[in-house]
């Protein structure tokens, strides 16, 4: 929970991915380390779209966002590496109607923590200059309002390059474009909100 509230503290930035890892002897195409990187741009897509009178009682989340810059914490994995996350989330909820956007985020500061199906969800990072993909898993997804702004989180487990322990967490946000009054506008267009975009500013994350 601490990692996880160290990444929802910096969620006033445009977009940060923070991937924690552990030094371990490895083989040369597994990166080793830590790497904090920060968004270079991306989407994530809603299906169905999200509306205000949304009755699905799923939905499909996907993410494709690349990260460059990184920052690696071993001297000996290259300092231009970057890479691309892709993954998918799906979100059911029995009770409730997740492609409603009412359900899906909070009205008032705080935070929403879905559980995905199946669990856990499983996202990839494919790095460049090739190394071994980082797998990335979680079994809660977050949608987080900090002072009128949106985010998603999760808290992962990494394994192949820079993997766990420590835990590490993914933050996706979008700036003065994820505000709920932005999103809830979209949500009430006749064709739904059917993605984000993410922000593409390069930050110090740590």
């Amino acid at each position: 929970m601490r990692k996880l509230a160290q990444a929802a503290a910096m969620l006033l930035l445009p977009s940060t991915i923070l991937i924690w890892g552990a030094s371990s002897a490895s083989a040369l195409i597994t990166y080793s380390g830590t790497a904090t990187c920060t968004s270079a741009g991306g989407t994530v897509t809603f299906s169905p779209p999200l509306t205000t009178n949304g009755t699905a009682l799923s939905e499909t989340i996907k993410v494709t966002n690349p990260i460059n810059p990184c920052k690696p914490s071993n001297p000996n994995v290259p300092t231009n590496v970057h890479g691309v996350i892709k993954g998918k989330v799906v979100i059911s909820i029995a009770s409730a109607p997740v492609s409603n956007c009412g359900v899906l985020f909070p009205s008032s500061p705080g935070t929403k923590s879905f559980p995905p199906t199946p669990s856990p969800a499983k996202w990839a990072v494919a790095w460049t200059p090739a190394g071994t993909a980082s797998h990335l898993a979680f079994t809660a997804f977050d949608v987080i309002n900090t002072a009128g702004q949106i985010s998603f989180g999760a808290p992962v487990t990494v394994t192949g390059s820079f993997k766990s322990p420590p835990p590490g967490a993914v933050v996706l946000s979008g700036g003065a474009t994820w505000s709920l009054a932005s999103i809830q506008a979209a949500c009430a267009l006749p064709t739904g909100l059917s993605h984000l975009t993410i922000g593409a500013t390069a930050v110090d994350t740590l």
